[in-house]
């Protein structure tokens, strides 16, 4: 067995390998091959959501991702748990966040990995995240606000939440929340 040092001058791309071995009798034999040097990570952008536009709640993200070699995963990474979640790897890489299991924050995280194992991880957004727009809207109906209340009354109003379903507490009077 014989190792080559390696050699730090080599550019990135499709190299030719040729080998000579010559034994003590002198017979000579030769070996050429060729293989895929690569030590750039995956250049990535995102296309949605545009710049400067305003997201909250579930959203999809796109990325375009461009390898020399070969883009072999993409993930989101969980960075309060360090779960990785897989990203479907297509020739525009597409998922949605603010759901449970990838949550929407300025600290997300997502992982751009080649064949080779060069990572791009993408961190930074040039989105902006309003996290309050998303909260759920609350507004009562019935009774009115500064109605006078002289017996039993039924309470009446509306929840509305792009997110879907949720549960909904009351209080009165700084009461129990129930």
């Amino acid at each position: 067995m014989y190792a080559i040092p390696p050699y730090e001058g080599l550019k990135d791309g499709l190299i030719t390998l040729d080998i000579r071995a010559t034994d003590l009798s002198g017979h000579t034999s030769y070996f050429r091959t060729a293989v895929h040097h690569d030590t750039t990570a995956p250049a990535v952008q995102v296309v949605v959501p545009g710049v400067e536009e305003v997201v909250n709640g579930k959203n999809a993200i796109a990325f375009l991702a461009h390898d020399d070699g070969f883009l072999s995963k993409v993930e989101y990474v969980d960075l309060n748990t360090g779960r990785r979640y897989p990203v479907e790897n297509n020739s525009m890489v597409t998922t949605f966040v603010g759901t449970p299991e990838q949550p929407i924050s300025k600290s997300m995280r997502f992982d751009f990995t080649d064949a080779a194992g060069n990572v791009t991880t993408m961190n930074s957004w040039q989105f902006i995240i309003d996290a309050k727009s998303d909260l759920p809207v609350a507004t009562i109906q019935l009774p009115t606000d500064n109605e006078v209340i002289t017996k039993d009354f039924v309470l009446t109003g509306v929840v509305l939440d792009d997110d879907g379903p949720s549960k909904v507490f009351y209080r009165i009077d700084q009461g129990a929340w129930q």
